[in-house]
């Protein structure tokens, strides 16, 4: 009825917005739910096809069992909030994809979890420490030479780091006692500068 004219384009602009902010809800919804399931499934995060933390625990656990030389990496997206906070969640979760294709492409053969938000943890089993730090820092220049861009319209997102700790694992440790010795060993990473290892 209106169509051309400025009651008719503003009625336009009103139903765009409309439809917009019913995509961007649908979407909030779609996240609440990964998030209630995920922890239900116990196996693997669908957006990274990664195992979740449950799995890489009992991992571990059959792991340390055999006896076999164990390294424990965490690994952490620097930055991330402000990722979500700018190009928003939909963008935020392309940066998840994008770090866990590159940490289970450099790490092959070794198991790579996403622990949780934006954090992963890497079990190599077998290997010195020289050896897993070595290939794991190959991951981490290998994002950090990326240049990423936007979809929607080819902008840059800006620099895309990680940063991470690992340590080898002794005799006498816990499960709770590796990590908490790799996670002390990433934060002195983020507190270095970030998009860098730090090991004992």
């Amino acid at each position: 009825l209106f169509e051309g004219t400025a009651i008719g384009q503003v009625g336009q602009r009103v139903a765009a917005g409309i439809v917009t902010r019913f995509l961007e809800l649908l979407a909030q919804l779609a996240r609440f739910a990964r998030r209630r399931i995920e922890p239900v499934l116990g196996i693997a995060h669908p957006l990274t096809d990664l195992p979740n933390r449950r799995a890489f625990e009992e991992a571990y656990a059959a792991q340390a069992a055999t006896g076999e030389k164990i390294c424990f990496a965490v690994c952490d997206i620097d930055h991330f909030k402000s990722v979500n906070d700018r190009f928003g969640h939909s963008v935020g979760d392309r940066v998840l994809k994008a770090i866990a294709d590159a940490l289970s492409t450099a790490c092959k053969g070794h198991l790579v979890a996403r622990y949780g938000g934006e954090e992963f943890a890497i079990l190599f089993a077998g290997v010195e420490l020289e050896t897993a730090r070595a290939t794991l820092d190959t991951a981490r220049a290998t994002v950090a030479a990326k240049h990423y861009r936007l979809r929607e319209d080819d902008a840059p997102l800006g620099e895309v780091t990680f940063s991470a700790g690992i340590t080898l694992a002794r005799s006498e440790d816990r499960y709770h006692t590796l990590f908490q010795r790799a996670d002390q060993l990433l934060y002195a990473a983020k507190t270095a500068g970030r998009n860098c290892l730090r090991s004992d």
